[in-house]
């Protein structure tokens, strides 16, 4: 049997609209992502549902050297009106980012039905490439493990590959009208060596629910002003130590 790790990959494609489909994995397949949108370009992504066993949607351009070699990023992509079921992630960028990722809105979704971390994004100091221009915009979350999940030393297995630099960037990620309910706020960890600044992150009208907050690395100058967090245990917002969140 043969087993099939992405329904649909995207992958070096001028144009592609997805509109009105239901996915579904099966619960036997791991690693299924619903969708990858991999070095392409002017995607459309409406009205279709989405359950799988990894993330739902997944945008990508690239790994490390290959990535840089090809080039191509992934850009001007529009998400809406979609249900994101359970799944790893509703709609996350990378790991496989080193072409670059930009110009993304993902609109008037809703991601439930214990989704792992609906807003993602992932990378590793081997990957490089620069995520600019993204928007998430009236987004409903219910019964999420996390709603946040961004993480710049995402898997560090070895064997790994040596650093890339500059490493990765993130700019000008917007998150406007989110409302959610989840276990945790969720976790926000930077490079060390290249700290989340006042031009990464910016948020509008988002009221969270949960019962942990957030959890953060690397995070310098970061305005949460338009985050409001209900926290039931805990900080809103704690710096992650050896004791929290390894």
């Amino acid at each position: 049997m043969s087993l099939i790790y992405q329904l649909y990959h995207v992958l070096y494609t001028n144009g592609f609209t997805i509109d009105g489909i239901d996915i579904r994995a099966l619960e036997y397949i791991p690693s299924s992502d619903g969708i990858d949108i991999d070095s392409s370009n002017d995607i459309l992504i409406t009205s279709t549902r989405i359950e799988a066993h990894d993330d739902c949607i997944s945008i990508k351009s690239g790994r490390d050297e290959d990535g840089r070699r090809v080039g191509r990023p992934s850009e001007n992509i529009l998400i809406g009106n979609c249900h994101f079921a359970y799944g790893h992630g509703g709609v996350a960028m990378g790991s496989e980012i080193s072409g670059g990722i930009r110009n993304v809105t993902i609109r008037s979704c809703l991601m439930d039905n214990e989704n792992w971390s609906p807003l993602r994004f992932k990378s590793q100091p081997s990957r490089g490439g620069t995520v600019e221009n993204i928007t998430f915009e009236d987004i409903t979350i219910k019964g999420a493990r996390s709603i946040f999940d961004i993480n710049m030393e995402w898997r560090m297995v070895p064997p790994l590959s040596p650093a890339h630099y500059p490493l990765t960037s993130l700019r000008n990620i917007h998150f406007k009208n989110i409302n959610g309910e989840a276990q945790s706020a969720g976790t926000m960890y930077g490079f060390k060596e290249a700290p989340f600044g006042n031009d990464t992150f910016f948020f509008e009208n988002c009221h969270i629910k949960a019962q942990k907050g957030l959890s953060i690395s690397n995070v310098a100058n970061v305005n949460f002003k338009g985050l409001e967090l209900e926290i039931k245990e805990g900080e809103k917002i704690y710096e992650r130590s050896a004791n929290k969140d390894k």
